[in-house]
């Protein structure tokens, strides 16, 4: 009887310890929207939903956002609800640019009419925060405070005359007095590259309020200046490449984190000249991502010869603090405009990296071979490799993520640089670091595209309600009319009727500026196939275009004249399709090219 009693009592006990456990456990979820749950296998904090992804496979876009309108929200994949995301950036801006002077805010307004983006560590104001500034301002719609930035850095930055005239002295005091003349050639790219957006956003104003005409001129002083006593050009003419400083020494190196393949594509688009030199750049850049990884870590250098080489001047030829931004170049670079597969075995490999490292403890300086050199761990860092998932593979890409969810808002002295990084790292991360096309070029395709590889819809041919661009099946030739909504014009390229055309429609005005972009041609398979262009000449001598495959090097197209403007011909030029999506863009920077109908491919 007395065990029989004991083993009751027992029981009884394990029931009450059930309900206990039961009800701490409905506790928690019920409690888990005000206070967060942790994981007791790391100790980190985590929404108990987007942990249930994180194991997930992970799946890049086959097609960049420029191509189809879809910018991926990394947060709401892992879990977390738009309204929640939407919360965490607004609170991000209210402490950075209007919390407390002693610890929180890098924005400071001067006068009636300005402000700037302080580096409080070191007491001064920088082209690289006033432009990341004016960035952060342009995709969060805040043009107040973008015009404030705007004309604080225009006027007390900007060289008006001398030997730096087109550019931006690097360093100011706070009350706008130039420290250092010269410039850092990634302040007057990032400067060029908000405008742009903010004339795409809000339109064009008067004076230095009309933002297209003040990139374009940035692209013009950058690649125009020439040599003055020792100041240069701030890309290589020879090399297409962006230089560290444009000044003696200085230009002839360069600066990974300062290689924007992603703007430069953009500027090969609505530059008003030298688009080819865009273009050719952003491929050079994406070409020198590869030379300047370390094929083990995937770690960069700070400075590097424009061969890829660490350039070890002061200690940069390591993984400095610049190099820590090249993470997001490559990360914008393949969301944007998927361009270069290598991009997603990178992303890869430098989360492998910092993986192996310890999330929670790597540090923020190391030589490129993976020796640390310090022991500290940055916010600044945790951002940008968190925004190289946007072209990761692997399923770690996803702690990367989360690691940058849960890292709070800098503040202290240093909130700077990691501030300005983690801004820009949410905004990217969550899909909200966006291209808008100024007044006059063409906006990313609207219409939707399959994001990831199992995502095949039924291909539609209807000009009138396109979906998607046709797939060619084995041995058959599959024909896109120039003027399908999905395809993108600039520059004074435009559909206008055509009673001899296929679909009623072509496009004129190739040329000169002018560009048509088929934005994302699907092939099964890749391999040669031989593309036909239907055109109109009417004159009686030839006409020619350049045409790019996905971004890479120009092939030289003539079109023989035909004399009337009735009359389809048609020029064939083989081509080496990529799987998936491929873009085919149709241009000449000097000159007048042909009008075009449709093109055709046939393996």
């Amino acid at each position: 009887m007395q065990y029989i009693y004991k083993k009751s009592l027992l029981s009884r006990a394990l029931n009450i310890g059930k309900i206990i456990l039961v009800c701490f456990i409905l506790t928690s979820v019920i409690s888990s929207s005000l206070n967060p749950l942790y994981n007791f296998d790391t100790f980190d904090i985590f929404n108990p939903d987007a942990m249930m992804n994180t194991n997930a496979t992970i799946h890049p876009p086959m097609a960049g956002a420029y191509a189809s309108g879809h910018y991926r929200n990394l947060f709401a994949e892992l879990g977390y609800s738009n309204s929640t995301i939407q919360q965490k950036l607004e609170n991000v801006w209210q402490q950075l640019f209007y919390g407390n002077d002693d610890d929180q805010r890098v924005y400071y307004p001067a006068g009636s009419d300005m402000a700037y983006i302080k580096d409080i560590g070191n007491g001064d104001v920088r082209s690289e925060g006033m432009s990341y500034g004016l960035m952060i301002a342009v995709q969060l719609n805040k043009q107040d405070e973008f015009n404030r930035l705007w004309k604080w850095a225009r006027t007390y930055m900007y060289h008006d005359s001398g030997d730096h005239k087109g550019y931006f002295a690097w360093q100011c005091t706070t009350s706008g007095s130039v420290m250092d003349h010269n410039a850092a050639s990634d302040g007057d790219e990032w400067f060029a590259m908000s405008l742009f957006f903010a004339a795409g956003r809000w339109g064009n104003g008067a004076g230095i309020y009309n933002y297209q005409t003040e990139a374009q001129g940035i692209l013009h002083n950058m690649l125009h200046h020439g040599t003055i006593n020792s100041v240069t050009n701030m890309f290589d003419a020879t090399q297409k490449q962006v230089v560290f400083v444009p000044y003696a020494n200085g230009a002839t190196f360069t600066d990974p984190s300062y290689h924007l393949p992603a703007y430069y594509q953009l500027w090969s688009l609505w530059s008003k000249e030298d688009q080819q030199f865009w273009a050719d750049t952003a491929n050079t850049s994406r070409a020198f991502f590869k030379t300047a990884a370390n094929p083990d870590t995937g770690l960069m250098p700070d400075y590097a010869d424009f061969t890829g080489q660490p350039h070890n001047d002061g200690g940069h030829g390591d993984l400095r603090f610049d190099a820590w931004r090249v993470a997001s170049n490559i990360g914008v670079d393949y969301s944007w405009f998927a361009a270069d597969p290598w991009q997603k075995e990178q992303s890869d490999r430098l989360q492998s990296f910092f993986m192996k490292e310890g999330m929670k403890t790597y540090a923020n300086q190391y030589s490129v071979s993976g020796s640390p050199l310090s022991s500290d761990h940055s916010t600044g860092l945790v951002a940008m490799n968190a925004v190289a998932s946007l072209a990761a593979t692997k399923s770690q890409a996803w702690k990367f993520v989360d690691a940058l969810w849960h890292t709070p808002v800098p503040s202290g002295k240093w909130r700077y640089y990691d501030g300005m990084l983690y801004t820009l790292a949410l905004l990217e991360v969550s899909g909200n670091f966006r291209i808008y096309a100024p007044p006059g070029e063409a906006q990313n395709n609207p219409q939707p595209i399959p994001t990831t590889p199992e995502a095949t819809p039924t291909a539609t041919v209807d000009k009138h309600t396109p979906k998607q661009t046709p797939t060619p099946a084995s041995g058959s030739q599959i024909a896109v009319e120039a003027e399908l909504a999905s395809n993108s014009l600039s520059g004074g390229a435009r559909a206008v009727a055509c009673s001899a055309c296929s679909g009623g429609q072509k496009i004129t005005g190739i040329g000169k500026g002018g560009t048509l972009l088929f934005n994302s041609f699907k092939v099964d398979a890749a391999g040669d196939y031989t593309l036909s262009i239907n055109y109109i000449n009417a004159d009686t001598s030839p006409r020619q275009i350049s045409m790019s495959l996905n971004y890479g090097s120009p092939v030289t197209i003539t079109f023989p004249g035909k004399g009337n403007a009735n009359t389809i011909g048609t020029a064939q030029v083989k081509v080496h399709m990529q799987t998936g999506y491929n873009s085919i863009k149709f241009y000449n920077d000097s000159a007048t090219g042909p009008d075009l109908d449709r093109i055709a491919i046939h393996p």
